[in-house]
C-alpha cells in the first residue's frame, strides 16, 4: 500500500515537472549591451593577451637593464 502512494506521487511528480514550460531567457542568451556571451568572451581574452604582452614587455626592459648592470661592473 504505501509503495503504491509512493510511485503514484512519485509519477505525479514527474508528469508534473514534465509539464512545465521552460523560459528561455537564462543567462547563456543573455544580450548585456547587445553583444551575444561569445563576443564578451573573445573581447576578455584578446584584452588579456594585450595585456600580457604590455606586462611582458616591462618585464623583459627590466631584466635588460639588470644583465647590462651587471655586464657593465668594472671589475678591475
Amino acid at each position: 500500500m504505501r509503495n503504491k502512494s509512493e510511485s503514484d506521487r512519485r509519477e505525479k511528480f514527474i508528469k508534473n515537472l514534465k509539464s512545465r514550460q521552460v523560459e528561455d531567457s537564462g543567462f547563456l542568451n543573455s544580450r548585456p549591451l547587445g553583444c551575444g556571451l561569445s563576443v564578451w568572451v573573445m573581447i576578455i581574452i584578446f584584452l588579456g593577451i594585450v595585456l600580457g604582452m604590455i606586462f611582458t614587455a616591462f618585464s623583459l626592459e627590466r631584466l635588460n637593464w639588470w644583465v647590462n648592470r651587471l655586464i657593465n661592473l668594472d671589475w678591475f
